[in-house]
C-alpha cells in the first residue's frame, strides 16, 4: 500500500496508527501520576487530538476520581456518540496488537434463557495447530457452539440471578472465569452440539491466538470460492494472510468470502495490506482509504492507495463479507473501501455492522494509553458516514450449532450461495424463531458495547 501523508507527518508514526490503534505513538506522559494529573494530560491531549474536540466538555480534572468516568464525562455530549474513545493499560494494548493474552483460549455470548454459548475457540483448527496455536480450551476439546453449564460447580443461571446491580449478564460470567493472570485455574461444565454433557479443569496460560482461524476454497458450479476467517487485524496477521492468500492463488480463487463476524479491527496497516492482496490486480494505483484529521491536525491527512503484492488475488469477481454487530472498525473499514471499486461485486451477509468509521492514535501517559477518536477513514467516493453500520445485503444467523467452515452454518451457506448467484439465496433455518432471538439479542449487546469491550472480549 503506497501512502501520501501530510508534509511533517513522519511515516514511522503513521506506519504504527491504527484503525482502532497501532502501537502507543505518542508519549504525553509530562504530568503527575495522582488521578487529577492523569485526567489533566487526558484532557489537554483530548482539547488537541480528539477529532470532535469543539463539543468536549469543560470537566474539572480535580472533580473525578477514576479516569475512566472522567474521560465519560468529557466525551458525554459529542453528537455522534462517543463509544469508541478509551483508556486502558499499557498491558492491554501491547496485547491487543500482538493478539496475545493470559486466558483459557475463547470468546463467548449470553444469549436469552441465560444461554452461556462459546462463539470461538482458539486453538480448534488445523491452521492454527500446525503453528503450534493451541490454547487450554483447545486442548480440553472445547469448540464453538458450546454451552457452559455450570463454572466451578455454580451454575450459569446461579451466577447471573446473583450478580450485583448493575452488572450484565456477560459481565457476571467473565467474572466468573477468574482474574486474567497466568495460573488461574477453573472447572467448567458444559454441553456440546449434541447436547452431551462433560466437565474439563483449564488453567490460563499467555495465549497467542491466530488472527487467520482457518481457510478452505469452495467449487460453486466453476466458480472457485475462498473463504477466510479472519479475527484482528494484528501485528501476526501478516504472515497469516500470505499463507492464506499463496493458497488462494495456487487454487484459483476468483471469489471470497471474508468471516469478520467477530472482528473489532485492529490495524491500519493489516487493513492496507489486505486491500492490496485482494486488490493489487484489478486496481492497482487506486485510492483504498483516506484518513482526516480536526483542523488542528489536518497537515497529518493521508491518503494510501492500492499497490500490487506478490500474492495478490489475479483476480477477484465477488466478495463477501460475514458480519455481525462484533465487526467494526477496520473491518468496516474493508467493506466501505471495497464498495468504490469497478467491476467487483461486493455484498455483506449476516447483520448490521457496529458502526465506527473513525480511528485512532495512542497517547501513553503513566503506564496508561488513551485511545481517543482522532481521524475518520473516507473511502475513495468520500464516503464516511456509517455511524450506525453497514446493514446486510442478505440477512443471516450466527448459527452456533455448526463450526466455522461449515458449509450448512447459516451466515456460510448465505455467503456461498450469494456468491454463486449474484441474489440472496433461501437458506433452511432451525425452527421456530430460537436463532433470531438469539441473533437480535447478540446484536443488541454488541451496539450497546463501548469499543474497548469489542476488541477485550476473550477468555
Amino acid at each position: 500500500m503506497k501512502r501520501i501523508v501530510g508534509l511533517i507527518c513522519t511515516l514511522g508514526l503513521l506506519a504504527l496508527a491504527g484503525c482502532d490503534g497501532g502501537s502507543s505513538d505518542f508519549d504525553v506522559g509530562s504530568g503527575e501520576c495522582s488521578v487529577g494529573g492523569q485526567n489533566a494530560t487526558i484532557k489537554a491531549t483530548m482539547q488537541e487530538w480528539y477529532l470532535f474536540y469543539d463539543q468536549l466538555r469543560d470537566s474539572d480534572p480535580a472533580a473525578f476520581d477514576d479516569i475512566d468516568v472522567f474521560l465519560d464525562d468529557l466525551v458525554a455530549q459529542v453528537i455522534p456518540t462517543d463509544r469508541f474513545s478509551y483508556v486502558w493499560s499499557q498491558q492491554e494494548e501491547d496485547e491487543f496488537q500482538s493478539a496475545v493474552y493470559a486466558g483459557f483460549g475463547f470468546s463467548f455470548r449470553v444469549l436469552p434463557g441465560n444461554d452461556v454459548r462459546l462463539t470461538q475457540v482458539f486453538g480448534e483448527f488445523p491452521f492454527e495447530q500446525e503453528r503450534d496455536l493451541i490454547t487450554p480450551a483447545s486442548v480440553a476439546g472445547l469448540q464453538r457452539g458450546y454451552r457452559i453449564t455450570a463454572i466451578e460447580g455454580i451454575s450459569t443461571d446461579e451466577i447471573i440471578a446473583n450478580r450485583p446491580d448493575g452488572i450484565s449478564e456477560a459481565e457476571a460470567i467473565s467474572e466468573a472465569f477468574g482474574p486474567r493472570d497466568e495460573g488461574v485455574s477453573i472447572s467448567l461444565d458444559y454441553e456440546d452440539r449434541a447436547g452431551a454433557a462433560g466437565t474439563v479443569t483449564m488453567t490460563k496460560e499467555v495465549i497467542q491466538f491466530a488472527t487467520v482461524a482457518l481457510y478452505s476454497v469452495f467449487d460453486l458450479n466453476g466458480r472457485t470460492t475462498g473463504y477466510l476467517n479472519f479475527r484482528s487485524f494484528a501485528n501476526p496477521s501478516f504472515e497469516e494472510l500470505r499463507l492464506a492468500f499463496l493458497a488462494f492463488n495456487a487454487q484459483g480463487v476468483t471469489n471470497l468470502v471474508v468471516d469478520v463476524r467477530y472482528n473489532g479491527g485492529g490495524l491500519v496497516s493489516v487493513a492496507e495490506y489486505l486491500g492490496d492482496l485482494l486488490l493489487g490486480n484489478l486496481v492497482p494505483g487506486s485510492v483504498f482509504v483516506r484518513e482526516v484529521f480536526n483542523d488542528k491536525n489536518s497537515d497529518r491527512d493521508s491518503t494510501s492507495y492500492v499497490a500490487l503484492d506478490g500474492n495478490s488475488l489475479s483476480d477477484l469477481e465477488r466478495i463477501v463479507f460475514i458480519t455481525t454487530g462484533g465487526s467494526a472498525s477496520a473491518s468496516e473499514m474493508m467493506i466501505n473501501s471495497m464498495l468504490p471499486v469497478p467491476g467487483l461485486e461486493t455484498a455483506i451477509v449476516g447483520s448490521t455492522t457496529y458502526g465506527k468509521p473513525v480511528g485512532s492514535y495512542g497517547f501513553t501517559f503513566c503506564d496508561q494509553v488513551l485511545r481517543p477518536v482522532t481521524f475518520k477513514v473516507v473511502n475513495a467516493d468520500n464516503n464516511s458516514d456509517y455511524f450506525d453500520g453497514f446493514p446486510p445485503t442478505c440477512e443471516a444467523d450466527d448459527d452456533l450449532d455448526f463450526a466455522f467452515g461449515d458449509p450448512l452454518e447459516n451466515s456460510l451457506a448465505t455467503a456461498l450461495g450469494w456468491v454463486e448467484t449474484g441474489a440472496c439465496p433461501v437458506v433452511a433455518k432451525a425452527p421456530g424463531s430460537l436463532l433470531q432471538a438469539q441473533k437480535s439479542a447478540m446484536q443488541e449487546q454488541l451496539r450497546q458495547s463501548s469499543y474497548r469491550d469489542i476488541v477485550s472480549n476473550y477468555q
